[in-house]
């Protein structure tokens, strides 16, 4: 699941920024609508925005015009409108569902793009596009091996008489032909084939060993996984198998956080802020941010942590008590004072 949504302000003077608690749009995405949870919501709209490069948030009002509610709508049942004369940017968004048309306002909206397409710059480009050749290898691979194991993995052949003075007849061919089909696909697949006459069978196919689908097809899968900042070992993709071990999967798993969702997370929250905070705050102090300060990814390694601490203590570059700060540790008496420089290898840990 996504991490949370926060309201931060900046406070005047001090510049510090600080967390709201129980800011009225961040209880919206706690329960936003009566019929599913914040974390479906969400994967709703990134599956839309990752995919197509676009994704919507309609705004339900009560009687008042507040916001009492927070619904995503399919990408594809929204169409952006504009004026010719081009001084609106967006006019509203034509909502299609079956034979029914309706107009929504711009501000009953909110509308998560990736970019901007290049033949209409008001909706998001999609990902997905630049990959579309690699996406049909892909789907090419996956029927032929589907074809293959459907016929009991035999590839296509030609058969004819063996005898080449006594060729097989119209009507015994499309009776071999049958047979032939019968045998090796379907709930007949593995019985024997019996002619009545000498036959000869010519593969003129490959099996998906012989095609070698497996490695055809890695390259393609790992374009299609970085055009969304993944690498395929971090997706699972077979193609990342061979170099996969538990070192370079954590390295892979950290990069793809730092490269795909962080900014994603980032321009969702700036598109938060823009098109739905103004329907809960006018403070221009306040921005809204996804909290990604327990995203597993994100985080530094423990062991990692605590050698660093260890080390920064035994030099004399930070206190023990400064230390224990780092990871939540109740000041000890005497960790106020610097420590002697030890020498490599010094034994003891620091704090």
């Amino acid at each position: 699941p996504d991490p949370p949504v926060q309201v931060v302000r900046t406070e005047t003077g001090s510049g510090e920024e600080n967390a709201v608690e129980d800011h009225p749009l961040t209880a919206a995405f706690q329960r936003p609508n009566p019929y599913y949870s914040a974390d479906c919501l969400w994967q709703r709209v990134t599956f839309d925005r990752s995919l197509y490069g676009n994704a919507y948030l309609y705004k339900t009002r009560n009687g008042a015009g507040e916001v009492i509610e927070l619904y995503h709508v399919p990408q594809h049942r929204l169409t952006p409108q504009f004026d010719t004369s081009g001084r609106t940017f967006v006019t509203g968004y034509l909502f299609t569902i079956e034979q029914h048309q309706q107009l929504i306002p711009v501000e009953d909206l909110v509308h998560f793009r990736f970019g901007g397409a290049v033949t209409n710059e008001r909706v998001g480009m999609a990902l997905l596009g630049a990959g579309l050749r690699e996406i049909a290898t892909l789907n090419e691979a996956a029927n032929y091996r589907g074809a293959i194991l459907k016929n009991m993995g035999v590839p296509s052949h030609l058969v004819q008489a063996k005898d080449p003075q006594r060729p097989i007849t119209g009507e015994q061919a499309r009776a071999l032909q049958a047979l032939w089909a019968e045998r090796v696909s379907g709930g007949n697949r593995g019985k024997p084939i019996i002619p009545n006459y000498p036959l000869e069978a010519l593969k003129i196919g490959l099996s998906p060993a012989e095609l070698d689908l497996g490695e055809m097809t890695y390259e393609a899968s790992d374009l299609v996984a970085s055009l969304f900042g993944l690498s395929s070992q971090v997706v699972g993709l077979a193609s990342g198998s061979a170099t996969k071990t538990y070192a370079n999967y954590r390295e892979s798993r950290e990069a793809a956080t730092e490269n795909a969702l962080v900014p994603a997370w980032k321009q969702m929250g700036q598109d938060l802020t823009l098109q739905l905070l103004p329907d809960y705050s006018d403070d221009d102090s306040e921005r809204v941010e996804f909290d990604t300060s327990k995203v597993r990814g994100l985080q530094e390694d423990e062991n990692d942590l605590w050698a660093r601490l260890d080390q920064a203590v035994k030099t004399g570059w930070i206190t023990p008590n400064e230390a224990r700060a780092f990871v939540d540790l109740a000041e000890i008496d005497g960790g106020d004072e610097l420590k002697q420089a030890q020498p490599p290898g010094g034994g003891g840990n620091g704090f």
